[in-house]
């Protein structure tokens, strides 16, 4: 399979499909793929949970844990993805 989309806008989520809706054309269990998701940071350091709903022929998973506080994910079954955005000196960056 091979996509190429763009949102020119401001998106709250991105969905990633197979061809058909038929299971027999998606991804089997055995293989992996990957997607590129690009987009601008906010201007103040702190977590950026990335919530997935996965999907396949068996059901689903929720990954959209997200701890009430602090970073951690311990303990949770279906934790959400993080990006934690550090705060830097530099404005900007210089090659």
């Amino acid at each position: 399979m091979k996509f190429s989309n763009s949102i020119k806008s401001l998106a709250s989520y991105a969905l990633l499909t197979g061809a058909t809706a038929s299971f027999s054309d998606w991804l089997q269990d055995a293989w992996y793929d990957e997607f590129m998701l690009r987009g601008g940071l906010p201007g103040a350091a702190g977590p950026m949970w990335f919530k997935v709903l996965q999907t396949c022929e068996k059901g689903s998973i929720d990954w959209a844990d997200v701890p009430a506080s602090g970073l951690s994910t311990q303990g949770m079954k279906t934790p959400a993805a993080l990006l934690e955005i550090i705060a830097s000196d530099h404005a900007g960056h210089a090659h």
